[in-house]
Parts: C-alpha cells; sequence; structure tokens
C-alpha cells in the first residue's frame, strides 16, 4: 500500500528520515488514536472508552518506546487537558508481533486495568432517559429525581440524566453523610460531566439544583453548553427577604439545634417547604440540615460574571399584581451582572413550577433545549 494516499495520515510529523501519520478519532463516550511510522514498520490503533481518553495515549505509548520525539509532541498536547481521564476500557490493535508484545507490557507496566474503572459518583446518582443531547436534571432540597419525570416524558428528543443527591427522598446519604454538601457536590457533577464525555450538555436546576446549575456553569464554564435554573436566586436567603449575612446567625444556630436528636425530628416536620409533598420525610435529617445551613449562606452574586454559557431563569410568581412587580425586580436585580440571560416568569405557581404549571414549564424548557 503506498503510504501517501493513505487515509491515516490526516497528520503526519517529519522526525529526520521517519515519518509518523498519525490520526484520532471521538464520539460520545470513546477515542480512537491511531498511528504508524512507515518507515519503522510499527504503529497501533487504540480504542478508549473516553471521550477524554488523549490522556490514557502517553503512558501506554512511553512504555512501548514509541519514537521519543513524537511522544514530546504528545506530551506538550495532553498539558492542556483540564480533567484526568475516566477510562472505561481500552483495546490495542498492533502492526505486527512486536509491537503487540509491548502493547501488553505496557498496558501491565501502566496499570491500565485500575485506570479503566468507570468513575461513580459518591455524593448523588443518575438516571439515564431516552437519546439524543445531553441534559442534566437537578432536583432541589429533599427532593429525588423523580420531580422530572413527567417533563421528561412530555419532551423528548434528548439523553437526560437525572440526579438523585444523595441523602434525598430515600438515597442514602453516602458521600454527603459529613462535612460540606453544595462545593464537593457541585465539583463532582463537573467530574461526571467529564468522565462521561458529555459534550457542553445543557444543565437544568431546580431550587437548591439551580444552585448547583449556578455553580457548575460559573466554575467549569468550559463544560456548560448551557443552564437554566428554575426558582432559585444566586443567593438563596433572598427568597426569604434576606441576605446571607443577615441569615448566616440563624443558619448556625438552625445547625446546631438540628444536630440533636431532638432537633432532627423538628427538621423532619417542617422540611418540606421546598419539596413536593409525601417526599420530605424520607430525606436524612443531617445532610438536610447541613445543605440548608450552606444554602442560608451562600453567594453566588460575584461569581455570575463567570459563566459565559447562555443561562435561563425561570421563576414563580403568584396572580398578584403587586407581588409580581416585587418579585420581578428582585430577579432582575439579582441577575443583573449576568452575561447572556433570559428571565422567564410563570404566573399563578409556587415553588415547584415543574408541578404546579406543568405545560408552561414544559413550553419554556423546549424553548430553551431549542435555543
Amino acid at each position: 500500500m503506498g503510504v501517501a494516499g493513505w487515509g491515516l495520515g490526516r497528520d503526519v510529523a517529519v522526525f529526520g528520515e521517519r515519518h509518523v501519520l498519525w490520526h484520532t478519532g471521538a464520539d460520545r463516550g470513546e477515542f480512537i488514536f491511531a498511528y504508524v511510522i512507515p518507515e519503522a514498520g510499527e504503529g497501533a490503533v487504540v480504542f478508549t472508552g473516553s471521550a477524554v481518553g488523549y490522556r490514557a495515549i502517553l503512558p501506554l505509548f512511553e512504555a512501548m518506546g514509541v519514537e521519543p520525539r513524537f511522544l514530546a509532541r504528545l506530551r506538550a498536547r495532553r498539558r492542556r487537558a483540564s480533567f484526568p481521564v475516566q477510562v472505561h476500557g481500552l483495546m490495542v490493535c498492533a502492526v505486527n508481533r512486536r509491537d503487540f508484545v509491548l502493547a501488553a507490557a505496557a498496558l501491565a507496566l501502566t496499570g491500565a486495568p485500575a485506570a479503566a474503572q468507570r468513575f461513580r459518583p459518591t455524593r448523588f446518582s443518575v438516571q439515564v432517559h431516552g437519546r439524543g443531547p445531553d441534559v442534566i436534571l437537578i432536583p432541589g432540597l429533599t427532593s429525588g429525581r423523580d420531580v422530572w419525570y413527567a417533563t421528561v416524558r412530555a419532551v423528548p428528543g434528548y439523553r437526560y440524566h437525572l440526579v438523585q443527591v444523595a441523602g434525598f427522598a430515600g438515597e442514602p446519604a453516602r458521600g454527603n453523610a459529613q462535612g460540606p454538601i453544595l462545593e464537593p457536590l457541585a465539583e463532582e457533577i463537573a467530574r461526571y460531566i467529564a468522565a462521561e464525555g458529555l459534550r457542553r450538555p445543557a444543565i437544568v436546576g431546580h431550587s437548591m439544583g439551580g444552585t448547583l446549575a449556578l455553580m457548575v456553569a460559573a466554575r467549569h464554564p468550559a463544560l456548560v453548553g448551557k443552564a437554566m435554573v428554575v426558582d432559585m436566586l444566586p443567593q438563596p436567603a433572598g427568597l426569604f427577604g434576606g441576605s446571607a449575612d443577615g441569615v448566616s446567625p440563624l443558619a448556625r444556630e438552625l445547625g446546631a439545634m438540628f444536630s440533636s436528636p431532638g432537633g432532627r425530628r423538628l427538621l423532619a416536620n417542617i422540611m418540606g417547604a421546598f419539596s413536593p409533598p409525601g417526599r420530605d420525610r424520607r430525606s436524612d435529617p443531617d445532610v438536610v440540615a447541613r445543605a440548608m445551613h450552606e444554602l442560608a449562606a451562600i453567594d453566588l452574586t460575584p461569581q455570575m460574571s463567570r459563566i459565559s454559557a447562555p443561562l435561563t431563569i425561570v421563576y414563580a410568581a403568584p396572580d398578584d399584581p403587586r407581588a409580581r412587580a416585587t418579585i420581578d425586580r428582585q430577579f432582575a436585580s439579582a441577575y443583573a451582572g449576568t452575561r447572556n440571560k433570559r428571565l422567564i416568569r410563570i404566573d399563578g405557581s409556587g415553588h415547584m413550577v415543574m408541578a404546579d404549571q406543568p405545560a408552561r414549564f414544559q413550553a419554556a424548557l423546549r424553548a430553551f433545549l431549542r435555543g
């Protein structure tokens, strides 16, 4: 076969008398790397089960003893990747017996089976429904993923990743059993996006889920294609007419109170304020208390300018015109520093917009996802 006309040679690197012809390919959750050095009669095709599998290639090729100058070029490219690779599976096809033996040895030396373990979140679980562009749905405080089921059925054509926070709605607390909730949870959602090879998915979050959506979009802008926040402010205390500074002392007192058995029983009776009927009692009071404390104290307003993805804010309003005007001003002011935003008010709704006005919310979601 003549090398000059071979389709593999999308990229050609020349090192003295050696030519390295190489090509890469990627799809959702997959990455393939192929190279051949005609003068040396060597080459390989590597299949990985990760869209960021590029970073698994270098250790393998180093152990195989591939052309050092070519490796230096690959190292320079790898430095631009921002997340460690999570490889679900790895297979090497070599062009000759020598390279096959070297590849097999390299897999053993680099510990590829350990790297091939799939990332499993500890702070939330995920159910995936449907086919199409990726959409991550995050429920609010004490809610489970089932708050999204009707929406998923009504708005088909997407691959939905339904998150359920550990410790809420019957989910064991696992990684949320102690310590902070919000920041580690947001970071783990970002890691899930990278590990699964999702290409700038849409993120939709209700209430506390909206806070998490804002955190991911602000701190990892390259990962998010667009975001929708449902009835939540950058400073959640503002929903009650307060501020993080003003509410923090109360939040500390509540945290201390809810740390006792009696306080947890009290919390179990009152934590339905943000939840659908019948679901709140299945949540872990300790996890809920810590999440409430963090929501009362957090203010993401300074981070809103970091969000580069289009942001849609859906918020609920009662039928009273004066109350609607107040809420309009509140949301407009809260998101004033956010670029590329759209505010959508849904009248005649309480906090659970998806349940109170399902048709209007679904219409807003369709427009958001198509935009």
